[in-house]
């Protein structure tokens, strides 16, 4: 099922697992490495208080099932106040009586749990628990005096802008209650905070300089930065008059929203900040060739529908989609979804409307400059002698589904992957992928393997490929079922795959599934994102300190699920998740847990990184070798690029395949260049009588700190590695043949 748990708890965790991770960051060791060689401090921690992790369980669930939200507000007495010059404005409900709740939880189970209360007060805590809970009883003793919705909201005006929060006063006192607080906090936090009556905003030196405001009246309490902000907003709730932003498109809007319900509510009005803001018209500027420059209104919510939360995010555009913005096509049948297993770990289906203008699109962001991508893509059409549009991109429909699993056997640490394309000419796009994969596998020869290979079981004709830059005996695998390419990692891959398709026990067919997608049009929808985090939480154990992935497990849930989906109409996308994670809340979460392990992973980011160069430059090098067999193989980064050259034809002598701080003329044969923290050289051999027959590209760290592996590539394009001290000269091939593969 999909249970979930509320969003309220998930703040709840925040904070812990912040406390947590707080902890972490205190004192790395220097020599911190991604593969766990040191102790994670959190499995420190848990080894020290063995009863915390049942404790954290403990308070998840009562968090879950006793913690009251406040219900949806279906109409809001604050909008009116707001002024039509409004670009931003941010609804949140008065939290008070479930942060009581909540805080009277915790300290029942503080005081029922030793392990849990020793890590609180010990651990967890910055400072002393006790004021922690003063802090607390002093946000509830705010909350009481609340309405039951406060408003944050952002003017532009004549190139001003101004910031409000304001929120309904239920009883008399709460300037007094401000006050207190103020007194008691304001020194330890540095900040300057002045609580003002209507007849003190009034008086010469109302307020210091860069204090913060706050105006308490009978009937409302004003928030804000600026002196004059504050009084021009006090003089409207006295006239109870002027523009609404009630009575502009942006304000009906906002009230389209509350007549559904709302629990949290974020809008902008992206038109108007970029007419009125130089900053922000300059910031949009930067997005003119994907599209999203053309934004109108964002619109965010969240809320508890039953118990469920559901985030959504509405993207108005002010005119028809174009660009990067008009990839995602109008919604249908989620068909790949019926290729997934029922228990996936991951798994994505969406429709891209025209794989062509993708193409073209895409040509456009990354080559704006030059023709370097164009150029390549032209070699490599004639290196396979396709059109890529006429034998490949018209051959697919535009739906792509993709699902990840963990490793399937013992001791393997290969993910499970498969893609399922809908395609229009099984036949045709056959021939094309047969002629692209036998010229691949011409690359590489091997007598005792085919470049493709095909058997028949259960009526079903499977191929096998094997393609250059990978191990032996690696090979992809795919067959066509039904207007249907399904390919994977595997043969076994594919074959459950159609399996599920066969049978009727998909994802797709699941009543879960159906019953969390969208009610009009049979759940047609224009993408749509599976996670079960269970699973996923087992994946990441090979990946993160099992210290955290306990604890994910617990403030997440074992058994917990999400569904996420897109709808995409002419002019809008609408975003939606129907579950616990793609949320702030859960956003929040993760990144909580992992921001340790992320700092201790930079070596592992900058290897990866580093070995994804070396198979780029092996791919380069064959290009190059094809497009001029004359010469063979380039003979150093330089020629593969070309540098200040490449806005002109690519040569013999500057390719201009390689772009960047590699492919510039300085880096010859048996230099170094440098890029992000490693090291590449290429060295050319079997030149002298005739083209070049083998090379060697070579990267190394410049620094301990950028990772303890080197890497290396021939023409037998594998990819190699050795940990160890850092190279202070390039390599030869043969030298490189006896480093492991990767």
């Amino acid at each position: 099922m999909f249970t979930t748990t509320s969003g309220y708890l998930r703040l709840i965790a925040v904070f812990l697992l912040l406390a947590v991770s707080a902890f972490a960051f205190q004192d790395p060791p220097d020599d911190v490495q991604p593969r766990y060689k040191t102790q994670d401090p959190l499995a420190q921690q848990l080894e020290q208080y063995p009863g915390l992790l049942n404790a954290l369980a403990h308070l998840r669930e009562k968090l879950s099932l006793d913690v009251q939200f406040p219900p949806l507000r279906s109409k809001s007495r604050l909008l009116p106040l707001v002024p039509a010059s409004a670009v931003f404005y941010l609804s949140v409900p008065n939290y008070g009586g479930a942060l009581q709740q909540a805080h009277h939880i915790l300290r029942q189970e503080l005081e029922s749990n030793e392990d849990f209360r020793e890590w609180w007060q010990n651990k967890a805590m910055s400072g002393s628990p006790g004021e922690f809970d003063e802090a607390m009883r002093g946000a509830i003793q705010v909350s009481e005096y609340l309405g039951d919705e406060i408003v944050v909201t952002t003017m532009f005006h004549q190139g001003h802008d101004s910031t409000i929060l304001i929120a309904e006063v239920r009883k008399p006192g709460l300037a007094a209650v401000l006050q207190q607080l103020n007194k008691k906090y304001s020194g330890k936090s540095g900040s300057s905070i002045r609580i003002l009556t209507p007849e003190q905003l009034a008086s010469p030196g109302a307020a210091p300089k860069d204090a913060t405001l706050v105006l308490v009246r009978p009937d409302f309490v004003v928030v804000a930065q600026k002196l004059a902000d504050l009084k021009s907003f006090n003089a409207r709730l006295n006239a109870r008059a002027g523009d609404q932003l009630g009575n502009t498109p942006f304000g009906q809007r906002i009230e389209q929203s509350y007549q559904s319900g709302v629990g949290v509510l974020a809008a902008v009005d992206v038109g108007t900040l970029t007419a009125q803001s130089p900053d922000a018209r300059k910031s949009l500027s930067a997005l003119k060739q994907t599209g999203f420059d053309d934004l109108k209104y964002v619109v965010a919510e969240r809320k508890e529908i039953g118990g469920d939360p559901r985030s959504s995010i509405d993207l108005s555009f002010a005119g028809p989609r174009h660009g990067a913005a008009s990839w995602l096509g109008a919604p249908a049948p989620a068909g790949g979804m019926d290729f997934i297993a029922p228990d996936a770990t991951i798994a994505l289906d969406l429709r891209l409307k025209d794989l062509s203008q993708v193409l073209d699109d895409v040509q456009s962001l990354v080559d704006p400059a030059n023709r370097s991508f164009a150029t390549s893509l032209e070699t490599m059409q004639k290196q396979f002698n396709i059109n890529l549009r006429d034998d490949l991109l018209s051959q697919l429909t535009g739906e792509v589904a993709l699902a990840v699993d963990p490793p399937s056997g013992a001791g393997d640490t290969t993910p499970e992957v498969r893609a399922i394309l809908k395609v229009r000419d099984a036949d045709g796009l056959q021939q094309t992928l047969k002629q692209v994969f036998t010229l691949l596998g011409g690359m590489t020869p091997d007598a005792n393997e085919a470049a493709v290979q095909q058997s028949t079981e259960g009526g079903v004709t499977y191929y096998s490929v094997r393609s250059p830059g990978q191990p032996k005996g690696n090979r992809l695998h795919y067959a066509f079922v039904d207007s249907y390419l399904v390919l994977g990692t595997s043969r076994a891959t594919v074959r459950d795959a159609i399996r599920f398709h066969q049978n009727g026990r998909s994802l797709a067919r699941s009543a879960d599934f159906q019953a969390a997608l969208p009610r009009e049009d049979n759940g047609s929808v224009s993408a749509v994102l599976f996670e079960d985090f269970g699973r996923l939480f087992d994946f990441a154990a090979g990946q993160a300190p099992p210290a955290q992935v306990q604890l994910m497990k617990i403030m997440m849930g074992q058994g917990q699920r999400n569904i996420g989906w897109a709808l995409a109409g002419e002019s809008s996308i609408r975003l939606v998740s129907s579950g616990s994670g793609s949320d702030i809340y859960t956003i929040s979460i993760l990144a909580a847990i992992g921001l340790p392990h992320a700092f201790a992973s930079r070596t592992a980011a900058s290897e990866s990184a580093a070995a994804q160069t070396v198979r780029l430059i092996t791919t380069y090098q064959i290009t190059y070798a094809t497009t001029y067999p004359d010469k063979g193989y380039a003979r150093s980064l330089a020629v593969l690029g070309g540098g200040d050259l490449c806005p002109k034809a690519p040569s013999v002598r500057h390719a201009c395949l390689l772009e960047g701080p590699l492919g510039r003329a300085n880096c010859v044969a048996g230099a170094w260049c440098e890029r992000d923290g490693f090291r590449f050289s290429i060295s050319a051999e079997g030149c002298q009588s005739g083209p070049c027959t083998e090379f060697v590209v070579v990267a190394t760290p410049v620094t301990a700190k950028s990772g303890d592996r080197s890497y290396c590539a021939t023409s037998d394009g594998v990819p190699r590695w050795r940990a160890g001290p850092l190279l202070s000269k390039p390599i030869s091939a043969d030298e490189c043949m006896k480093w492991d593969p990767l």
